[in-house]
């Protein structure tokens, strides 16, 4: 779990420059380091804090009810990535940048988390199903 908050932001970044060849954008070098940078000084603590705050209470929910999966791990993922992204977008960004922002913020915000769910996923090995529930045997 401690390596999702530290890898969503390198392939956010990996993601942004394979949308930009594909639309035929340019960046330069500088562009790149700005934008590493900044993603990873305000990403990392960001997803880190919502991974302790909400993720793992949420796998543990998960986890107790039987119900870890991909699915459910990625759904909650993306609310919480929402969540957390329009939070940090408040405390950074004011006035109308962020009122007029906030239904983007919320969006990057739901596919960094669902990213992050499919990183958390492939790392530890979530499950496509939930298990079947352990039967207790009697004696």
């Amino acid at each position: 779990m401690v390596a999702t908050p530290l890898l969503t932001p390198l392939v956010f970044l990996l993601m942004n420059a394979v949308y930009n060849a594909f639309i035929g954008h340019a960046t330069g070098r500088d562009a790149t380091t700005t934008l590493s940078a900044f993603t990873y000084a305000f990403g990392v603590p960001v997803a880190a804090v919502a991974m302790l705050a909400f993720g793992w209470p949420w796998i543990a929910w998960l986890t107790h009810r039987g119900r870890l999966d991909v699915a459910h791990v990625c759904a909650g993922a993306s609310v919480i990535g929402a969540i957390a992204l329009v939070v940090f977008a408040r405390a950074m960004v004011h006035g109308d940048h962020f009122t007029n922002g906030v239904a983007r913020f919320a969006l990057v915000g739901l596919i960094v988390g669902a990213l992050s769910g499919v990183l958390f996923c492939v790392i530890g090995g979530v499950p496509t199903r939930p298990a079947p529930p352990a039967v207790a045997e009697t004696a």
